[in-house]
């Protein structure tokens, strides 16, 4: 009983899904696009949940692979949190905020900490993103973190 399909596609690389939200009447992918280089890029997507039509794209590097590890939606935006490298073996996490009406970035952290974002979830004007504290030790223990979402 399928309603429609949307598919991308590019020549310029690779490309995959992480993670799916919804919004309202919103649907988004968040997802990479890998370049032959090995350089991957996030790939953020919103379309319209009734038709498939796409409404907005974002693209976001951080300097060799940015990928993401999950998304949340809540008070009027999207938010995609993931792994940011700027140099190869040496990263952090990143999460960013969209308007999910425009898909204007509204707001961002980024945070060159090893350890990267592995969970996100929106409520009570709050943005939480967890992940572990230190990847490297043998018990590397939950990292937690909170923001202002409005």
């Amino acid at each position: 009983h399928s309603l429609w399909q949307n598919q991308y596609e590019t020549s310029d690389g690779s490309v995959g899904a992480v993670s799916t939200a919804t919004l309202g009447d919103a649907v988004f992918v968040a997802g990479y696009l890998c370049r032959p280089s090995g350089m991957c890029e996030l790939l953020v997507l919103a379309y319209d949940a009734n038709t498939g039509a796409m409404r907005w794209q974002d693209h976001y590097d951080a300097g060799f692979a940015t990928v993401p590890v999950g998304m949340a939606t809540g008070f009027g935006r999207v938010f995609v949190v993931g792994s940011a490298q700027a140099t190869p073996g040496v990263g952090g996490y990143f999460v960013r905020g969209y308007s999910a009406r425009t898909g204007q970035l509204e707001w961002w952290d980024q945070s060159d900490q090893l350890s990267p974002a592995l969970g996100v979830a929106a409520g009570g004007g709050k943005l939480f993103i967890g992940g572990f504290a230190d990847p490297l030790q043998e018990n590397p223990g939950v990292l937690l973190r909170a923001y202002r979402a409005r």
